[in-house]
């Protein structure tokens, strides 16, 4: 329940401490001014200190009956009590991730996204799901401002599966051909079950307002049944790795710079575990994970 303490210093001596210390030369103080309403109350200390609660609180009546006796030192020490309380209160979320008194914070900064709404409604209704957290905390890490502004709503609009760890379950068009299945646009690119495929960030078209460009497309399930090509698979993407969802096709596909694929034909004995391909859907690394394991 909040309670607002406003000062400030980072710890304010009270009204009746600072009128203790003043020995050297007596000065003139006012008197702490105090208001009180059904819904709350606010001291407000002639040092400039101001201490307020509202009736929510469940320490409200008691500080009430302070201040109707007259102990305003006693009212200001007990809901200075209620802010450390609070305090106390926090919910941690994982790295850099906290909820304090109803708000979500990022490194300190607030959240106000409609994934963060989410998570906070979720935890008020005794509904938390803890992969939207993880979702968020891999969100949190892509570098572009946009595809975290944009990502989760995008998820939203087109109905999309958070997976367990956090990873964003999308679909992706195919072409089965005599080499194995392919990427529909350059048949360069395998895309076997089990297998990593990754493309330079850098390299990957990062303006929602450029519509079609280099980058390696996921989708909706309805964009990507109706796209080319003659199989559809089902793949898996960090938040982190999404790079931008262009504002045309009704938002239902983006562009990202890895994703792992699902399902679809399994990965042969010796194909690579990752591979790393350029924009024309030339293979530009090959990363075996399996030996790379054997050799340490």
């Amino acid at each position: 329940v909040p309670v607002t303490v406003v000062v400030e210093e980072s710890e304010p001596k009270t009204y009746f401490e600072e009128e203790a210390a003043e020995k050297k030369e007596p000065v003139e103080i006012g008197e702490p001014v105090v208001i009180m309403t059904p819904g709350n109350v606010c001291i407000s200390m002639p040092t400039g200190h101001q201490y307020t609660i509202n009736r929510d609180n469940e320490i409200f009546p008691d500080v009430g009956l302070l201040l109707i006796e007259g102990d305003i030192q006693g009212a200001i020490e007990l809901i200075c009590a209620g802010q450390e309380f609070k305090a106390e209160k926090v919910i941690d979320l994982g790295p850099d991730l906290k909820l304090l008194d109803g708000i979500l914070y990022w490194h300190g900064q607030k959240q106000e996204t409609t994934l963060a709404k989410r998570i906070l409604n979720d935890i008020e209704n005794d509904t938390f799901d803890e992969r939207y957290v993880k979702f968020m905390q891999k969100l949190m890490h892509n570098p572009s401002y946009a595809s975290v502004k944009m990502l989760y709503d995008f998820i939203q609009h087109n109905d999309l599966e958070i997976l367990e760890n956090g990873d964003v379950k999308a679909y992706k068009k195919i072409t089965n051909t005599g080499d194995g299945p392919r990427d529909t646009r350059t048949k360069k690119v395998p895309n076997y079950k089990g297998q990593i495929i990754s493309m330079p960030r850098n390299m990957v078209e990062d303006n929602p307002s450029v519509s079609c460009s280099q980058g390696l497309h996921i989708a909706s399930l309805e964009y990507a049944g109706g796209f080319g090509g003659n199989s559809l698979i089902e793949v898996a993407v960090n938040p982190a790795d999404v790079v931008s969802v262009p504002y045309d096709y009704n938002q239902q596909k983006c562009r990202c710079c890895r994703y792992e694929v699902l399902t679809g034909v399994d990965k042969p004995v010796g194909a690579p575990d990752i591979l790393v391909i350029g924009a024309a859907g030339e293979i530009l690394e090959q990363i075996y994970l399996e030996e790379e394991t054997k050799e340490d």
